[in-house]
């Protein structure tokens, strides 16, 4: 299959996906899914949500063990080789069924691991639409860092409505997984003999990472390798199918701009949402209280990509 989305000539796996294309029940409610993607704490909830208000959408939010179906043991930086066959149809069938019963006639999806895979995620919805939202790392880190030091660890961290939704998605075969994970998250602290709890996208190798490194440090590598793939992937992608969005310039004219590139018209609850909710100021918020030393930090680890993402000024 090209970077394009589409399947080469002599591409062995052709008739494979083919005959499971033509031949799903739900095939008609996963076309031009749309695939909100980003870095973790840089605005993809908030687009969920946005999203979640348009009546033809079903927004489907974080089906993790979903994704991860057949590559349990490994991180969450997926290959292409790993959408095998089988893959590919629990993870259809599953969306298709989900749809189906929102009783809507498109997919919306948000996971920002999947901002480490979208070549995993392509072989799986070769026409999916991407809208990756990017927000300054310096913000993104410190607010993710945040995340790793209050809600990686114990009870006070598990959303109840999360909690749910794992136990109904998980199969019986990921168990030994994801037990083994909760107990770890239950029982340890973010540094113990048990090794570090972790939180957000699995990079290959992050619990060893997270024993050696500042909590701060690993956020700046999250928010780092999250963008830097998702940004060199969506790229080379048509540009039908791949949209940036800053979240420091999310305006009416973004939101429209985002609702054009999916191919849907404006509802009134859509940006009804939008003006009631976003805040500007608060996007920037988080530098404006940080010391000299975390910006060291985050300097050291952010600011060639950074510079490149024409962030540097700010």
């Amino acid at each position: 299959m090209s970077r394009s989305g589409k399947f080469e000539n002599g591409d062995s796996k052709f008739n494979t996906y083919h005959h499971f294309y033509m031949n799903s029940s739900t095939d008609s409610l996963l076309r031009e899914p749309i695939i909100i993607i980003g870095a973790p704490r840089s605005g993809t909830s908030f687009l969920s949500r946005l999203l979640s208000k348009h009546s033809q959408l079903a927004m489907l939010v974080e089906p993790r063990l979903t994704w991860k179906y057949g590559n349990d043991a490994k991180s969450d930086l997926l290959k292409s080789r790993d959408a095998r066959p089988e893959v590919i149809e629990y993870i259809r069938g599953r969306f298709g069924d989900f749809v189906a019963k929102e009783g809507k006639s498109r997919l919306a999806e948000k996971t920002p691991s999947n901002a480490l895979r979208l070549g995993f995620v392509d072989q799986i919805f070769p026409d999916a639409k991407y809208i990756n939202i990017i927000r300054n790392g310096k913000d993104s880190a410190l607010s993710i860092r945040s995340f790793w030091e209050k809600s990686s660890t114990g009870f006070s961290g598990v959303n109840p409505g999360r909690l749910s939704q794992r136990l109904k998605e998980i199969r019986p075969k990921q168990i030994p997984y994801y037990a083994r994970e909760f107990g770890h998250r239950m029982i340890g602290g973010v540094f113990t003999k048990n090794g570090p709890a972790v939180w957000g996208p699995r990079l290959p190798g992050m619990a060893a990472l997270a024993a050696e490194l500042d909590p701060l440090e690993m956020a700046c590598l999250q928010w780092r390798t999250c963008v830097e793939l998702s940004c060199d992937y969506g790229r080379r992608l048509p540009s039908q199918r791949y949209l940036e969005l800053r979240l420091e310039q999310l305006d009416s004219l973004a939101i429209e701009r985002m609702l054009n590139f999916c191919g849907l018209g404006a509802e009134p609850a859509v940006e009804a949402l939008y003006q009631d909710r976003f805040n500007q100021e608060k996007a920037s918020a988080r530098q404006k209280k940080m010391s000299k030393d975390e910006n060291r930090i985050l300097e050291r680890w952010l600011q060639p990509t950074l510079e490149w993402l024409d962030y540097s000024d700010q």
